[in-house]
């Protein structure tokens, strides 16, 4: 039985098809994460993707890297990536992903480990989508005032 209520939350833990770990999975589900795999459940033809947090072997930018590329820039920019491996420096992580959230794992020690960072992760997917859609409003709030104006104006050239 899950012992987390993540899975209430809706998000998706989509596992890099690089991990070759079953106790990743199972571990996974245990802790009430639903799981998928990526890149193979990640949606196709444009579909949005569920809420989701992404979770990349260090493989997946050694030996892959111009075909991860592009499956990068169709996550969502406030979905975070969680990169496990002890060959790949945090750095060159930073220079990746720029201003996208993600964390790294050198190894999973133990289950608390990697629970700890996917609530952290989780949290971050949070104020991720909170903040887009802070903008989203901003962006109808502003192009409604700019409607206003030109009312405004058309008004005021009319009155002349």
């Amino acid at each position: 039985m899950a012992r987390n209520s993540s899975t209430k939350l809706g998000i998706t833990i989509f596992v890099s098809s690089d991990f070759n770990d079953e106790n990743l999975n199972a571990n996974l589900k245990y802790m009430g994460w639903k799981i998928a795999k990526f890149p193979e459940d990640f949606p196709h033809n444009g579909e949005n993707p569920p809420l989701g947090i992404y979770l990349l072997h260090e493989d997946s930018f050694l030996y892959e890297f111009n075909g991860l590329l592009e499956k990068l820039f169709l996550i969502p920019r406030h979905h975070p990536i969680l990169v496990i491996g002890e060959r790949i420096a945090e750095a060159y992580l930073i220079d990746i992903f720029e201003e996208r959230p993600f964390f790294h794992l050198s190894k999973i020690q133990d289950k608390q480990n990697l629970q700890a960072c996917l609530k952290k992760a989780a949290s971050a997917l949070e104020k991720g989508a909170i903040k887009e859609d802070y903008e989203r409003q901003l962006e109808q709030a502003n192009f409604e005032i700019r409607e206003l104006h030109s009312i405004g104006m058309a008004l005021s050239a009319e009155k002349d």
